[in-house]
C-alpha cells in the first residue's frame, strides 16, 4: 500500500516532465520556422520573442520540477519510511 502512495505522485511528475519536453521540442521547432520566415516584419519578429518567452518560462518549469524530483522525493521516501 505505501508503494502507490509514493509511485503515484512521481508517475503524475513524470508525466508533467514528459508534457513540458514535448512543450521545449515544439516551442523549439515552432521558433525555427518563424526565424525562416523572409521579411522579418514587425509580426514575425513580435511572434519570435513571444516564443522566445514562452520557452524561457518553459525551461524554467523544468528546471523546477527537475530540482523537485531530485530533492522532494528522496524526502519522500524517507518520511514514508519514518512512517512506517
Amino acid at each position: 500500500m505505501h508503494l502507490n502512495l509514493v509511485w503515484i505522485p512521481k508517475l503524475k511528475h513524470v508525466d508533467e516532465k514528459q508534457k513540458l519536453e514535448l512543450d521545449i521540442e515544439q516551442l523549439k521547432g515552432k521558433l525555427v520556422v518563424v526565424k525562416h520566415i523572409e521579411g522579418e516584419g514587425v509580426d514575425v519578429k513580435k511572434r519570435s520573442e513571444e516564443l522566445t518567452e514562452e520557452l524561457i518560462e518553459r525551461i524554467e518549469e523544468m528546471k523546477d520540477l527537475n530540482h523537485a524530483l531530485d530533492i522532494g522525493w528522496p524526502l519522500m521516501r524517507l518520511e514514508m519510511q519514518r512512517k512506517s
